[in-house]
C-alpha cells in the first residue's frame, strides 16, 4: 500500500496511473488506508465523482474519522459549489 502512496504522489505520470493496483490488493476488505488511497487516485486522475464516492463510504464506515470530511470537503469545494462544500464542513464541527 506504501507504494501505491509513493507512486501517487510522484512526478511521474505512468505511475500515477498504475498506483490504483496497490490499493486494490484486499478487494474485499474495506481497509481506510486503502480507501483513502482509491480517493486520492480517482481525484490526481480527475475522476472527481468516483472520490466522493469513496470518501463517502469511508464517513459512513469510519464515521469519527476527520480526514475524511475534510478530503471531501475540499474535492467538493474544488469541483462543485461553494454551498455543498459548506454543508460537507459543517459535519466536522
Amino acid at each position: 500500500m506504501l507504494n501505491g502512496w509513493v507512486e501517487i504522489t510522484s512526478g511521474n505520470e505512468t505511475l500515477k496511473q498504475t498506483s490504483i493496483k496497490n490499493f486494490n490488493i484486499n478487494e474485499g476488505e474495506k481497509h481506510l488506508e486503502s480507501l483513502m488511497g482509491k480517493a486520492k487516485f480517482f481525484e490526481v486522475t480527475r475522476q472527481f465523482k468516483l472520490s466522493l464516492d469513496v470518501l463517502t463510504d469511508i464517513t459512513v464506515m469510519y464515521k469519527h474519522f476527520i480526514p475524511a470530511l475534510i478530503e471531501k470537503a475540499k474535492v467538493i469545494s474544488q469541483h462543485y459549489s461553494f454551498n455543498y462544500s459548506f454543508k460537507a464542513t459543517n459535519v466536522c464541527e
